[in-house]
């Protein structure tokens, strides 16, 4: 107890039992209980001291038997006329006026609800202190002790995710790797090389974000895509190989390369530094920690590193494996890059399926271009593996352009009903998947790739806000026209030339005319919503109601017939096989039916694009075994 309470309580105990109490004036009773205030104030927290209502300081066990309770005293009746303490008359009449005065201050005070001031609230000793609760996620760390750890995955949990961002982080550790690499092996790294080199650890490092992303999404129920932000800087952990052998020793004792074996641990001494298989496992374990951090559910969290060890092994370990032994040396390291990025094609379909469903199911609208390519390719005599690749490349850049077209004219879906589709994340993270494979097709097939790119920029100004050819009558069917030129010079192209052999021109000028004209009837069934968007299609121009619309449908109609027939008869003049024909001919027919269900234009539609493929590819197996 400090010296200011030891006076407090003295200065209480000689006044109060004598009820020598004066009462003062309303002056110098306000200096008084300043000077108590300011005493208060300063007394130290562990006397735990309060204001007395009579302008004193004292401990609060004293107020306490004075009946003081948080700064008030209960209510008092007017004494009774017999002497106190053994007072006499005049000595009792003194007391018991005095007291009645207190009283009536005390009962006014309780009335206007007088509270201590806040400079002189009791202060609780140190031992009766009660702790203070532990937030539920604080309470959850048992395996992640420290508290920088647990922390930082909040924050990063909490923060707004944005795909530019992870996309960057891909693209700069697959940059500062390769710059690490060719240090510490002394490559000589030139520009052709580059664009080589670049494709394959772009989509290495996509593969691992894309399969820690989904790990994390299934070890961290209901957090969703804020995993992304976690997936992002756990790349940072493929800095660490090259460092560790560089401290190590100055050349590692093995390349880095995908494991052209099976090895199950990611462990091989001929393929892999032991660093680079302890940052693989790190890869494995850290998303299962994460869950553990985050459910304290050790079942999940195994779940979890299982899982991430299965959508590891298959892109590393499996593909590779499988195409060392049917694929040959010069195509192996192509092809498995080919694998890897429909590995990541997929993930990126499973996990965000909802969203990108209703572009996915119009991929019936893209099929025709993988089926053009396919048919110029076997053409001009290209290997199995040839054909396959560049028609999956152009199907898969059509698909892209449709999901940018979902994105471009989601308010316009909006108003007519429809669900929501791509987002700006979906353009993103699919513009990077095609323009890295664009990237190394480049550096294998220069002239396919130049055909894709094209394709992909006329998609551009068809769709785009800035530009929006779809809104200019005509030219909409003409970027159909183009797209299957680009198509066709796709499956036409070799590596570095076209077929010297080949009337080149005149299969691009009919892809051109053909590609314009099947692509006119799928605007039928949006004749209603094309009107109201002002979009001048070839129904909405040259029909003025539903009948007008009816009559020009059923001309166009007759005009797909004759270009399949067409198509046809130059696939028997250049002696294609009559199995292949028949299927064709079979196709073309059902198309054309599809086309005259007059009472459903959307079903009509697309399944005249189903059968549309089924003509073409039909047409692409005949073609090939003339």
């Amino acid at each position: 107890m400090n010296q200011s309470s030891a006076e407090a309580m003295a200065r209480l105990s000689a006044r109060m039992p004598a009820a020598t109490v004066r009462v003062i004036s309303n002056a110098s009773r306000r200096r008084t209980m300043n000077s108590a205030r300011t005493s208060c104030a300063r007394s130290p927290a562990s006397a735990a001291t309060r204001w007395d209502s009579v302008g004193t300081c004292a401990p609060v066990g004293v107020l306490r038997d004075m009946g003081v309770r948080d700064g008030k005293r209960p209510g008092c009746r007017r004494p009774h006329r017999a002497s106190h303490h053994g007072m006499g008359p005049r000595g009792a009449a003194s007391a018991r006026d005095t007291r009645f005065r207190l009283c009536h201050k005390r009962s006014t005070a309780r009335r206007s609800r007088w509270r201590a001031p806040p400079s002189c609230a009791t202060q609780p000793s140190r031992m009766d202190r009660q702790p203070e609760p532990v937030p539920a996620r604080a309470r959850r760390t048992p395996i992640l002790r420290s508290d920088m750890v647990g922390r930082t995955i909040r924050r990063l949990l909490a923060a707004p995710t944005d795909a530019r961002v992870a996309i960057c982080m891909i693209l700069f550790v697959a940059g500062v790797r390769l710059v690490q690499e060719a240090a510490l092996f002394g490559y000589e790294v030139r520009a052709g090389e580059l664009l080589g080199f670049m494709p394959d650890f772009v989509g290495f490092y996509t593969v691992m974000f894309l399969s820690v992303w989904a790990a994390l999404r299934f070890g961290l129920p209901g957090e969703g895509d804020r995993v992304t932000n976690l997936a992002a800087v756990g790349l940072l952990l493929g800095l660490l190989p090259p460092l560790l052998e560089s401290l190590v020793r100055n050349v590692p004792e093995a390349p880095y390369d995908y494991f052209w074996a099976w090895e199950w641990l990611f462990h091989s001494p001929e393929r892999q530094p032991v660093s680079e298989t302890i940052t693989l496992w790190f890869a494995v374990l850290g998303p299962g920690l994460v869950s553990l951090w985050h459910t304290r559910r050790p079942g999940r969290a195994a779940a979890t590193s299982a899982f991430t060890w299965c959508l590891l092994v298959l892109p590393i370990v499996v593909f590779p494996g499988l195409l060392a032994e049917h694929v040959d040396n010069d195509t192996v390291r192509f092809a498995n890059t080919l694998a890897s990025y429909a590995w990541c094609i997929l993930l990126y379909v499973a996990l965000r399926g909802r969203r990108l469903w209703p572009s996915f199911a119009r991929v019936n609208h893209a099929l025709p271009f993988g089926a053009l390519a396919l048919i110029a390719a076997s053409w001009v005599g290209q290997s199995l593996f040839d054909m396959a690749w560049r028609a999956l490349l152009m199907t898969w850049t059509w698909t892209v352009l449709i999901i940018h077209n979902d994105h471009y004219d989601a308010e316009e879906d909006r108003t007519q009903g429809r669900p929501e589709g791509a987002t700006g994340d979906d353009v993103a993270w699919t513009m990077l998947l095609l323009l890295n494979l664009l990237l190394m097709v480049f550096h294998r097939a220069p002239l396919v790739g130049l055909a894709a790119a094209m394709m992909l920029l006329a998609g551009f100004l068809y769709q785009h806000p800035a530009m929006r050819l779809k809104r200019h009558f005509c030219l909409s069917y003409k970027v159909e026209g183009v797209w299957a030129t680009c198509a066709v010079a796709a499956g036409l192209a070799l590596n570095e030339s076209f077929a010297p052999d080949r009337p080149l021109f005149f299969a691009c000028l009919l892809a051109f005319g053909g590609g314009a004209l099947l692509s006119m009837p799928k605007d039928w069934k949006d004749i209603d919503a094309d009107r109201a968007a002002g979009i001048p299609t070839l129904y909405v121009r040259l029909s003025r109601d539903d009948e007008g619309a009816l009559r020009l449908h059923r001309r166009l109609s007759i005009a797909v017939a004759a270009a399949m027939a067409l198509s046809l008869g130059i696939a028997l003049a250049i002696g294609a096989h009559p199995v292949g024909l028949a299927l064709a001919t079979a196709a073309a027919a059902g198309a054309v039916a599809a086309l005259l269900v007059e009472k459903r234009p959307r079903v009509a539609v697309e399944s005249y694009f189903w059968l549309l493929s089924a003509f073409l590819l039909a047409l692409a197996v005949a073609i090939g075994h003339s």
